[in-house]
């Protein structure tokens, strides 16, 4: 496990909008492509943030300012978003579908 100093820690932020559909899931209300991430007040990208993540990685945040849980649970929700993208064309409640949910 690769550890990381306090000094190189910077705060990373992540904002989407809600969807207004019927279905009320979020494989249905929040696609990946509806973030926007910024870190260290310049506008960033997922892939920067977590470099090469792919389905099977698991996320783990740490905050360290006031009100910092509400970035980090839009980064979450990124995650989430993105782990789906690997699996979307593939999810449903029909037989041969898959129902699965992330591990974080």
């Amino acid at each position: 496990m690769e550890k990381v100093s306090s000094e190189s820690c910077r705060p990373v932020f992540a904002t989407f909008n809600l969807r207004k559909d019927d279905y009320m899931h979020t494989t249905h209300q929040i696609q990946f492509e509806e973030f926007q991430f910024t870190l260290a007040h310049e506008i960033t990208s997922f892939d920067q943030i977590f470099p090469e993540f792919n389905a099977s990685d698991r996320v783990g945040v740490v905050v360290r300012q006031p009100s910092g849980a509400i970035g980090a649970s839009a980064l979450l929700m990124a995650s989430i978003a993105k782990f789906y993208d690997f699996h979307r064309d593939r999810l449903g409640n029909k037989p041969g579908q898959l129902r699965i949910y992330p591990d974080y």
